[in-house]
């Protein structure tokens, strides 16, 4: 797979579109997630949990396959815990936001530069 960009938009059928989403790279970018700033962006992780630790706000947690399947979409909380053996990766997405449906394939596109 080509490098994704540090910040993106996601595409989907039935206009469905989900931006700007950060890569987390490295450990520390995905163990903190959206934990504390689930308000005006996603989290792309390459990872098959997620967890709620310290999390302030409900949050979308989509699971995608390597190809950006969607496997599933949970509602992540405070403490929780989500775990797809099967994913490649998780969406993080804030609460207010609509997610994507399962079965979904998504495009990952770079974002508008200003």
């Amino acid at each position: 797979m080509p490098s994704r960009p540090k910040r993106m938009l996601l595409t989907g059928p039935q206009h469905w579109t989900a931006g700007p989403v950060d890569d987390a790279v490295g450990f520390r970018l995905r163990w903190r997630g959206l934990r504390r700033s689930a308000g005006d962006h996603g989290m792309l992780l390459r990872t098959a949990s997620v967890h709620g630790c310290g999390l302030q706000d409900p949050l979308w947690a989509v699971a995608l396959s390597s190809r950006f399947d969607v496997r599933a979409v949970a509602v992540l909380g405070r403490g929780g815990l989500i775990v797809d053996p099967g994913a490649t990766w998780f969406l993080e997405l804030p609460g207010r936001w609509e997610p994507p449906r399962p079965g979904w394939r998504l495009r990952v596109e770079r974002w508008p530069e200003p």
